[in-house]
């Protein structure tokens, strides 16, 4: 999910994701950004059956409100669940300098920094470069 797709602009009361610095805060006080994007976004949670002998499901916001509305509540309640779950420390940001994207890091170890081997290379390869530059002087 990156940052772009978040926020639509349109009083959507969705400005606490807007950009970079919204989603650091987010990650930094995790609990308590997420509980306000779950506000923010309208998310109210319903077991809905579209009709009888079918199954129930959870709907985050209303059938009828719009695709932009329903992602967000999904975003922001997909995010608590993952905070409850226990892996709201490993919510990162990518490290790349203009890339916005949250991710779960799911690695091992927990050391992950960018949210595909893409940013990753292109951060590591501009810093080979920049070492080769400052060497060579």
């Amino acid at each position: 999910m990156t940052v772009a797709g978040l926020s639509s602009g349109r009083g959507a009361g969705f400005g606490a994701v807007q950009g970079r610095v919204g989603i650091c805060a987010l990650l930094t006080g995790k609990a308590q950004h997420a509980d306000e994007l779950l506000v923010a976004s309208g998310c109210r949670p319903r077991l809905v059956s579209h009709g009888p002998g079918l199954p129930f499901h959870l709907h985050y916001a209303s059938v009828r409100a719009g695709l932009a509305s329903r992602v967000k509540a999904l975003t922001a309640a997909g995010l608590a669940h993952a905070i409850d779950d226990g892996a709201g420390s490993r919510l990162r940001v990518c490290n790349r300098a203009r890339c916005g994207t949250v991710f779960i890091d799911i690695s091992r170890n927990g050391r992950r920094h960018f949210c595909s081997v893409r940013c990753a290379n292109q951060v590591n390869v501009a810093n080979r470069r920049r070492q080769r530059l400052t060497a060579a002087r």
